[in-house]
């Protein structure tokens, strides 16, 4: 078992929020230690993060909750949309059979108003996929500017990220992201074709700490690197391979909060 703390000071962010959703209720912080290594006096090297969650907003799933009528529709949608989901995330599919596939089985279109519609978008899916690019393609600026900060202090900063090269691109050009995250050897999305695995299958933590290897160093260890990701189990995940891991969620935390726990890891801030 991996070691596991927890910080229950831990205070809502009142700016967290996506831009059309609402607060969420807290929960408690965790740090996981990476199996086998020791939990204070690490080297830490490299801290990488989830995009979805942590550094951006929702994507697909709040189109949905946008504009499903009732809980049972808004249910079934996400039902449809987590079956699309887990092969669109892995490459196996491209956006427009994703939203094909929606469409096909929830009748999603009799839900949206005619003041979202637009000329020139033709197709169900189109208007989807331009629905999403609207409203959902964000970024929570004081989870960047931690990663700016980690940067700073000497750490090398990455993304490890279930998600859609489509999207990752909207969002790395929109906001500037390359300008921080500058190694793209180690921006890592699920289908991109020399990954093709998800968290928290272990083959996406392997192909990371080799990546980190072939851009940063053999000597590099996986008790160098820390995890932060807005899903226990992708942590836990990333912990038994050896990598320390900071469950964290943007909309239920505080950047205050992930940086105490960075710390707690090891990581040294003086900027």
């Amino acid at each position: 078992m991996s070691n596991t703390t927890t910080d229950d000071s831990e205070l809502l962010n009142p700016n967290a929020a996506s831009p059309r959703g609402g607060r969420q209720k807290t929960t408690p912080l965790k740090t996981f230690h990476g199996e086998g290594s020791s939990p204070k006096g690490n080297a830490i090297r490299v801290v990488i993060f989830d995009m979805g969650g942590v550094i951006a907003g929702g994507v697909h799933g709040e189109v949905i909750k946008d504009f499903a009528p009732t809980e049972v529709d808004r249910q079934k949608a996400e039902k449809v949309a987590r079956q699309a989901w887990a092969k669109f995330k892995l490459g196996e599919i491209e956006e427009q059979e994703f939203w094909e596939l929606i469409c096909s089985r929830v009748e999603i279109m009799k839900w949206i108003p005619d003041s979202e519609r637009e000329e020139g978008i033709d197709t169900d899916a189109d208007l989807l996929a331009h629905l999403l690019r609207k409203y959902h393609i964000t970024v929570f600026y004081e989870a960047v500017a931690m990663a700016i900060r980690c940067k700073r202090n000497g750490y090398e900063v990455g993304v490890l990220s279930n998600h859609a090269r489509e999207w990752i691109d909207v969002l790395f050009d929109r906001y500037r992201l390359y300008d921080v995250f500058d190694n793209k050897d180690l921006v890592i999305i699920s289908c991109d074709d020399d990954v093709r695995s998800a968290k928290p299958d272990a083959k996406i933590y392997e192909v990371l700490m080799n990546k980190i290897h072939k851009s940063l160093g053999d000597d590099l260890r996986a008790d160098q690197v820390v995890f932060v990701d807005d899903k226990i189990p992708n942590v836990e995940a990333a912990a038994k391979l050896g990598i320390h891991g900071v469950h964290f969620n943007m909309r239920k935390h505080t950047v205050k909060s992930l940086k105490k726990q960075l710390q707690v890891l090891g990581c040294k801030f003086e900027q």
